[in-house]
């Protein structure tokens, strides 16, 4: 089973610098992420270009998320060496993605990542006196 085209017209609607397309059997989002939020008293206003692939038996595979801007370096502790981003366990993702679907994946995992990475980095450069991702 693949996505949906409500799925896919959220998605698109709800990020707007995401654009869509179908290639082959996975179904691919692409395009400008940003993240604007406040969690307690700390916010990140960061823009982030990523691609999230799904594969055609979603939801039994977990999507795929790439950051393709390189803001973020494949030293960080959640970063494969693939580019491949390491988002939580994967059955933590399979029942977020049983639950509340992929727009539930993006909200409770992906935002929640560049939002802590940002904090992260801004911690170091803090601490470090140097920038240790870009």
């Amino acid at each position: 089973m693949a996505l949906d085209i409500k799925d896919i017209n959220y998605i698109i609607s709800t990020y707007k610098g995401l654009k869509y397309k179908k290639n082959e059997d996975i179904d691919i989002f692409y395009g400008t992420l940003s993240i604007n939020h406040i969690y307690n008293d700390v916010h990140i206003n960061e823009v982030f270009e990523i691609t999230i692939q799904i594969d055609n038996d979603y939801p039994e595979s977990i999507p795929s998320i790439i950051e393709t801007s390189g803001k973020i370096r494949t030293s960080y502790p959640h970063c494969f060496v693939n580019k491949r981003l390491c988002l939580a366990t994967e059955l933590e993702q399979r029942i977020c993605l049983e639950e509340k679907g992929i727009s539930g994946w993006i909200e409770d995992f992906v935002i929640p990542y560049f939002f802590h990475m940002n904090i992260i980095k801004d911690i170091q450069y803090i601490h470090l006196g140097k920038e240790v991702m870009d």
